[in-house]
């Protein structure tokens, strides 16, 4: 504006005072409350919506323990029927050549031993949890299990036409990670004090490296890498669209406060 000013510190240390001479201090005024209507109305209209964890649902302790109980059990009828995991685990050419669909599926309940069993059930007694607090129980369940299954059937065809075969539900929780990092991703879209895009893509981030450091495996070892990556690349995307859906059916809006 071509006007001279100044700024000082107020007592109080939290806030500053911007001075002018007395005549310009109508027209800096207006300026100002001008400015501040125009920031505010130019806000996207998605910073206009509350995140979508606003809506908080209960942790699914009762689904986590009946599906604990199913991949006990399915474990218990390997010992007693050995063949059951050649009938039943992912498999390239089972799933392909011989159009065995349920294979991607069935495998998420079949473990190698008491250890793998025991790793991906305390794995889903930390994730799944939150998963359900965001979203639903029954939805939260629904798409672990959809999107570790698209992981196995993803991982399957890569593999294909060479010999492949896995077992485990560690794609199915990759898969729940991956929908935290998408629900938290979009979360971040619409909250109007992360406006830089190093905030916002945060729980991307967070969800690569979570992914990196417990689904790279060991150098030697039998760990199934790309079934991690694709259930949690399935669970990222289905994160992020079922949240915008969620925020798109009529969650009450929250419009930031005015400001300078």
């Amino acid at each position: 504006m071509g006007e001279a000013c100044w700024i000082s510190q107020e007592p109080n240390g939290e806030n500053y005072g911007l001075h002018v001479e007395a005549t310009a201090a109508d027209r800096v005024s207006g300026e100002l409350a001008t400015y501040s209507e125009e920031q505010l109305s130019e806000l996207p209209a998605r910073w206009e919506m509350p995140p979508p964890h606003a809506v908080s649902y209960s942790s699914g302790w009762l689904i986590y323990l009946w599906w604990v109980c199913g991949v006990a059990a399915v474990f218990y009828l390997q010992n007693q029927r050995p063949g059951l995991i050649a009938d039943f685990a992912t498999s390239s050419k089972g799933f392909i050549d011989d159009h065995e669909w349920w294979r991607p599926f069935t495998s998420l309940f079949l473990h190698a031993d008491i250890l793998h069993l025991l790793g991906n059930v305390l794995s889903a007694a930390f994730f799944a949890p939150f998963v359900a607090r965001a979203l639903g129980p029954v939805r939260a369940w629904a798409m672990i299990l959809a999107c570790g299954t698209l992981g196995n059937l993803l991982t399957a065809w890569t593999h294909y036409p060479e010999a492949y075969l896995s077992i485990g539900a560690s794609g199915a929780i990759f898969a729940a990670l991956g929908i935290l990092a998408g629900v938290g991703f979009s979360s971040s879209l619409r909250d109007p004090s992360q406006r830089s895009w190093m905030r916002m893509a945060a729980p991307l981030v967070a969800g690569f490296i979570l992914l990196g450091w417990l689904g790279g495996g060991t150098e030697g070892g039998n760990t199934d890498v790309m079934a991690h990556a694709f259930g949690f690349c399935s669970g990222l995307v289905s994160g992020l669209v079922t949240a915008e859906i969620q925020l798109a059916m009529g969650q009450p809006k929250r419009v930031p406060e005015a400001g300078i």
